[in-house]
């Protein structure tokens, strides 16, 4: 089924995709990593309360939510997590998006959902730190200098309707 939400008034296709949150200490030293990107490249970036881990993007297609949110509720990760070093979809030649790495093995995971919703989206899976959606590169873009790493519990389902995120689980 599609999910929707009610914002302001108006009906939206929710984009839906299972996350792993990031401690508030990470989103804030991540944070001022982006305010050093600013210098560099002219684009959207998240917001500090959208920061998190993609584990698997579902977009808008029809699955079957309460089958999720009962694995994202009970599937605990027990992860040791290391973010660090940028990168960008498609590539970082002409960025589109602009991404941490994400040293952490969800491709176990990502399968997982793949065959639980019957998505079949074994593809080669980039676990991955979205932080700005480039619309120009204005000069050479510095890498972080930093690696993040904290242990990962648990699995959240977010909606998002492309200006904010929404937890469901």
């Amino acid at each position: 089924m599609n999910i929707t939400v009610d914002i302001g008034g108006e009906r939206a296709v929710r984009r839906v995709f299972v996350a792993i949150d990031v401690p508030d200490e990470v989103k804030d030293s991540i944070i001022a990593y982006q305010h050093e990107l600013e210098k560099h490249v002219e684009g959207n970036f998240v917001r500090r309360e959208n920061l998190h881990i993609t584990v698997f993007f579902i977009g808008n297609r029809k699955f079957d939510i309460g089958l999720l949110t009962k694995f994202a509720g009970t599937r605990r990760l027990d992860k040791s997590v290391r973010i660090g070093g940028l990168d960008a979809f498609p590539d970082m030649h002409t960025p589109k998006v602009l991404f941490l790495q994400v040293n952490a093995d969800l491709g176990e995971v990502h399968d997982e959902i793949a065959d639980l919703l019957g998505l079949g989206d074994r593809k080669a899976f980039v676990p991955h730190f979205t932080i700005c959606r480039v619309k120009r590169v204005m000069s050479e873009l510095p890498d972080t200098g930093t690696v993040w790493e904290f242990r990962a519990e648990n699995l959240h389902v977010y909606g998002s309707d492309f200006r904010d995120y929404y937890r469901l689980v």
